[in-house]
């Protein structure tokens, strides 16, 4: 039978944190767990629980747990018949709350920062590290790219790569 206790206690790497350690543990007895108020873990009350009937969840708004609590508690989106939670200036993302992506002419919503999933993976493909330039290439570029292929191709020990389309178009 396997037991978790003796690999915890002879790995070298700490599984918690010198926060973590430090914290003051749970005044229930036999428990190990962190203090989170009133000296409990959260098993223990350190959150009473929800007041609903066989409800074991902790309380989140006022005497009830995010499944029980009163539905007019939550905001919802400002737009009339819909009940979405709101995201910025009280409306949701459908309604316009969500932020736009910043790439011209895009109106799909930003996901990633500040761009759309879409265009923030253009531009992680366009910002090359070590500086590379973002303008369009110019004859000098054509033609040490043009010599480095003719290079590779020309050495009969290299393997043959495959035929390149050295003039296609820059976005």
């Amino acid at each position: 039978m396997f037991d978790n206790r003796s690999l915890a206690e002879a790995s070298p790497v700490p599984t918690k944190s010198a926060v973590q350690r430090n914290r003051a543990k749970c005044n229930a007895p036999n428990c190990t767990n962190q203090a989170y108020a009133r000296n409990r873990c959260m098993r223990h009350g350190a959150k009473k629980p929800c007041v609903v009937e066989h409800c074991k969840a902790s309380r989140r708004f006022g005497s009830y747990c995010s499944k029980h609590a009163d539905v007019t508690q939550k905001k919802k989106c400002i737009v009339d018949g819909c009940d979405k939670q709101p995201h910025a200036r009280g409306k949701c993302v459908r309604h316009g709350g969500g932020r736009r992506c910043k790439a011209d002419g895009c109106m799909s919503h930003a996901r990633i920062g500040v761009f759309c999933s879409r265009h923030f993976n253009m531009t992680a493909v366009t910002n090359l590290p070590l500086g590379a330039p973002s303008t369009q290439p110019d004859w000098l570029d054509w033609a040490i790219l043009e010599d480095l292929v003719d290079d590779a191709l020309s050495d009969p020990l290299d393997v043959m790569i495959p035929a390149l389309n050295l003039y296609t178009t820059w976005s």
